[in-house]
């Protein structure tokens, strides 16, 4: 098949794709919708794709609060929320949110 007639050639960046750009690509293609969350300078290259793609991030000053603000957009809009944060200490901050329905 020739990159032409090629049907998903779009979703598909020119050269080489960082993490941060494969990450965005797959939370568009399943439908996330804006998220929220802490930032940190390990997400810098995701922050950098979400734009490039034309996707929202909210930046919220604690972990938990960018769960709960992901929570309540879901229960708002009955679209799904999603909840960034740094790398390490995210699963334990962040499971009070997810256990709160």
């Amino acid at each position: 098949m020739t990159s032409a007639a090629d049907p998903a050639r779009h979703n598909r960046p020119e050269g080489r794709i960082t993490g941060g750009r494969a990450l965005a690509e797959m939370l568009r293609l399943s439908g996330a919708g804006p998220m929220f969350g802490m930032g940190g300078f390990q997400l810098l290259p995701f922050y950098d794709a979400l734009g490039q793609l034309g996707m929202r991030h909210f930046l919220i000053n604690d972990e938990r609060c960018g769960a709960f603000a992901a929570d309540a957009y879901a229960r708002v809009t009955t679209a799904r929320g999603s909840a960034t944060a740094p790398w390490a200490p995210a699963p334990p901050i962040l499971s009070p949110a997810s256990s709160s329905r």
